[in-house]
């Protein structure tokens, strides 16, 4: 169904109220995504690197400028791949359901109790305007956060809403002596550090298997697969990304 035709049943079905309304939201949503776009250009975008020609190819096509490099688009097509404002518009495939995949706390709890729960890792609490909460929302006392993190060895504190690894802290301490990914930190630095969280979770960290770090130790190495459902054939597929 052709844009215009879902207009024009939405007038026939509902009005011209509830189509102007439909309208609004529907600019309002776009402006907000190309605002999102253009900032992740601004954030993650190169430099000199690229010609504005080269540039301006790719955001026509909803590349940001750095994806010329990592999807080697050089040699390789831009259908192949599923662009940055293909992605942030395939919320929508999930509907409803995208605000599970978003949660981290949500999501958690969902697969806890299901046959994917040896997969996950140790949900320690939360941290919520800096106090940090059990499993259970009860505050733990603690005369001072840090010790923690002294407990436990070393753990990831990460927002409750958030994608693509951004803001992912990871706390240790051996020895008495604290680190704030890898860099050296004193007690009092790492409780003024947990006090300026909020809605964050607090997991275990994995140690990930030895051919796995060969490839590089300063992060998790993953290959991820996306699946989708066919809305035709009901079948699942696996999807460019």
């Amino acid at each position: 169904m052709t844009k215009l035709a879902r207009a024009a049943k939405i007038v026939n079905q509902h009005g011209l109220r509830t189509f102007s309304r439909y309208s609004v939201d529907y600019l309002h949503q776009s402006i907000t995504d190309l605002l999102l776009f253009m900032d992740e250009e601004a954030k993650n975008g190169v430099g000199s690197d690229l010609s504005y020609r080269k540039k301006m190819y790719l955001w026509r096509k909803g590349f940001i400028s750095n994806s010329y490099f990592l999807f080697q688009l050089d040699k390789n097509d831009t259908d192949d791949y599923v662009s940055q404002w293909g992605a942030r518009k395939a919320w929508k495939v999930n509907r409803r359901s995208s605000s599970a995949v978003r949660n981290k706390l949500l999501f958690h709890q969902l697969l806890s109790g299901s046959r994917w729960s040896d997969f996950l890792p140790n949900l320690i609490g939360t941290i919520e305007e800096g106090k940090i909460r059990d499993v259970n929302n009860r505050e733990f006392f603690l005369s001072n956060p840090a010790d923690l993190i002294e407990s436990k060895g070393k753990v990831v504190v990460k927002p409750i809403f958030g994608s693509q690894g951004s803001d992912i802290n990871i706390l240790s301490s051996v020895d008495g002596e604290y680190q704030h990914n890898g860099l050296y930190k004193t007690q009092a630095e790492v409780a003024e550090l947990i006090g300026q969280f909020d809605s964050h979770i607090i997991t275990e960290f994995i140690d990930q298997a030895s051919y796995s770090e060969t490839i590089y130790p300063g992060s998790t190495n993953t290959i991820r697969i996306l699946t989708m459902i066919d809305p035709k054939s009901g079948n699942p597929f696996i999807g460019p990304w």
